[in-house]
């Protein structure tokens, strides 16, 4: 089993095939130690020099299976040496990193630990100190570094890199952290190279109410995670036979979301007339009804969307009002709380409303906050207090009749969540009362935005087609958080083996795929054309489609710009030089690619999201983000990296 926590990290590194260096406190390290001013344990060091990991993309071509084995504090006269037990080859990190000094562990300590941790480097001085390594483009690794319980200046022992196939510990957006990974056995022996072909460390672990079964695996079986024959060949099951098997692990923050993975193979033979199917529940949510393991597969049971534990918080009285804002959480573990309201307000988030109390929360339809073909927006509260904008079909509207009746189906009238800074057009554009937008909040907003976009595509069932994607539907809240709207146009996708709908072509002038507009086939690609327009708006604040240019639409304009070497022209000059230019050079080319004329050469949204999350952390590495939001005369809107999907 595995999931998410902070010894090892799987990160998706991609950057150019060149060699990466950074200056320290100055351009993005590849791993950060902080100075000696700062107290830090082993596993807050940890943390901080892989978050950092996360950010950087590189290039390496070491032993045959493309594993980094690093010694770190081995002398650099020292040749490489074979590691005993693993069979791996270490060799010192003096190479790949400029700074810090060498030194060994405590005599007394030495005894029972094994060579790579004998040494290490540790870091007296600076604010980051950096290691520059190669890996392999476009490959997803597990990083991890090794530490003896320190509590003073931070240091560090031994860094491993180890590549993954990219097909396994799948996540929507980010990286993940593990929190434990155990085998069941009744033995005390860990499970590394060369049982496990990835050096993935697999813990030993056993419980009274468990009884250890075993049998001898012969078998190469095919399964993506490849679990090694060691862990598969035992298993747990409960002592008491009419017992449930119950595993439970409590994290440090309850806020933390969890991936887990199961593997299972039956290894028990069963009579002719025997089956063993039981349930498989996650946070107290059946996950795989009647699941029933064979001997014949290794099968990997995982949750495809993140647990939250919400356990022994001591939560008394009525359930918290926070839960009612998750309406992106789809299991959460209230077990062992003393929760005494027989109706949770999570129920409130989908509802309907009568005439009478639409007319009173807006006050009589009082304040209209916006218009369009189908009628007109009201600004309104809840009886929390809640802002929301009702939208209401005008009765002499007949453009937007459609598109409303696609969004409210045989209501009267549309209530969704209030957006107090409207949408990202407005900003751009620089309308009184609008907030500039720096370089790091735009990069948010479009990595927001392109998650939606990607919930649309692959999380609803069936799938979702935008069809109208542009920056006056990218709505902002008071945090200038993105999410989109106007479903108006929205088409449900077949979820067979087909490619695309053949359907009447609608959509917003600059936006349009040119490929959909010619032959009326409408594809996921065609809404990835349009978010590639609202990149470009992004970029560079010009108009989409402006007759006064030699090459009137966007895309054209910034292909001609580039072909004659004028970068600079391109971005926007309310942004005054104040950008990475190494990060707007890469969202750049992917907006490039994303208004491709050709379908087949745009990437999907899944591509999208996790490139534009790897610049959001490359972007959060290399500069403090402030919170200000400030007037437009004054400053700039400036915001964090924390991701969510957003549909709405």
């Amino acid at each position: 089993m595995l999931v998410a926590g902070p010894e090892e990290f799987i990160s998706y590194l991609h950057f150019p095939e060149e060699e990466f260096l950074a200056s320290f406190g100055t351009s993005t390290p590849l791993v950060n130690f902080p100075g000696s001013k700062q107290r830090m344990m082993n596993r807050q060091l940890l943390f901080t020099l892989l978050v950092v990991f996360a950010i950087i993309q590189l290039i390496f071509a070491q032993e045959p299976e493309g594993f980094i084995s690093l010694d770190c504090g081995l002398s650099a006269n020292e040749p490489p040496y074979v590691d005993g037990d693993l069979g791996l080859t270490y060799s010192s990190d003096a190479k790949f990193v400029e700074g810090g000094k060498i030194g060994q562990i405590q005599k007394d300590l030495e005894p029972g630990v094994l060579k790579t941790y004998a040494t290490l480097r540790y870091f007296p001085n600076g604010i980051r100190n950096c290691y520059n390594l190669n890996v392999t483009q476009d490959t997803r690794y597990l990083v991890r570094a090794g530490f003896m319980t320190n509590d003073g200046i931070p240091f560090i022992s031994v860094l491993e890199l180890r590549p993954l196939s990219n097909n396994i510990y799948a996540t929507r957006s980010g990286s993940l952290n593990r929190f434990v990974r155990v085998y069941f056995t009744e033995s005390s022996n860990y499970v590394r190279y060369p049982d496990d072909v990835h050096d993935r460390k697999w813990v030993p672990f056993s419980e009274d109410e468990l009884m250890t079964v075993n049998n001898t695996v012969d078998t190469d079986f095919d399964n993506p995670y490849d679990p090694p024959k060691a862990v598969i060949s035992t298993a747990a099951i409960p002592t008491n036979a009419s017992s449930s098997l119950i595993l439970t692990w409590l994290t440090s923050n309850p806020e933390d979301q969890i991936y887990i993975y199961i593997h299972f193979l039956e290894l028990q033979v069963l009579r002719g007339n025997e089956t063993r199917i039981f349930d498989i529940l996650m946070n107290g949510i059946i996950t795989s009804p009647a699941y029933s393991p064979t001997d014949s597969v290794v099968d990997t049971v995982y949750n495809k969307e993140p647990l939250r534990d919400l356990s022994n918080n001591n939560l008394t009285g009525g359930v918290p009002g926070f839960l009612s804002n998750m309406v992106s959480l789809l299991s959460i573990d209230l077990s062992n709380n003393s929760l005494s309201a027989p109706h949770s307000s999570i129920e409130t988030v989908k509802r309907r409303f009568t005439y009478s109390e639409v007319m009173a929360m807006t006050n009589n339809f009082k304040k209209i906050i916006g218009e369009g073909g189908f009628g007109i927006i009201y600004h309104g509260h809840l009886n929390d207090g809640q802002q929301v904008a009702v939208k209401v079909l005008s009765e002499s509207s007949s453009q937007g009749y459609k598109q409303f009746k696609a969004e409210v189906l045989n209501h009267l009238a549309l209530i969704y969540e209030f957006m107090e800074n409207r949408d990202l057009k407005e900003h751009l554009s620089g309308k009184e009362g609008s907030s500039f937008l720096d370089w790091p909040c735009r990069l948010k907003i479009a990595a927001e935005a392109a998650l939606g976009l990607e919930y649309l595509h692959t999380g609803c069932k069936p799938p979702m087609i935008h069809r109208d994607v542009k920056s006056t539907n990218i709505l902002l809240n008071e945090d200038f958080q993105a999410k989109l709207g106007d479903f108006g146009l929205s088409r449900s996708f077949p979820i067979g083996g087909e490619t695309h709908v053949s359907t009447v072509v609608v959509g917003t002038h600059g936006f349009l795929d040119p490929e959909y507009y010619q032959t009326q086939r409408l594809s996921e690609k065609s809404d990835v054309y349009s978010f590639g327009i609202v990149l470009l708006e992004i970029i560079t604040n010009k108009l989409v489609i402006d007759q006064t240019r030699e090459r009137p639409h966007i895309a054209e304009w910034v292909r001609y710009m580039l072909s004659i070497g004028d970068i600079e022209s391109v971005m926007d000059p309310n942004l005054k030089g104040k950008y990475d230019s190494s990060s707007a050079w890469k969202v750049l080319e992917l907006a490039m690619l994303c208004s491709k004329l050709s379908l087949a050469e745009r990437p999907n949204m899944a591509q999208i999201v996790h490139e534009l999350n790897e610049y959001l952390l490359y972007e959060n590495s290399r500069r403090e983000i402030s919170q200000d939001v400030r007037s437009k005369n004054s400053s700039e809107v400036s915001t964090n990296t924390e991701m969510a999907p957003m549909a709405r």
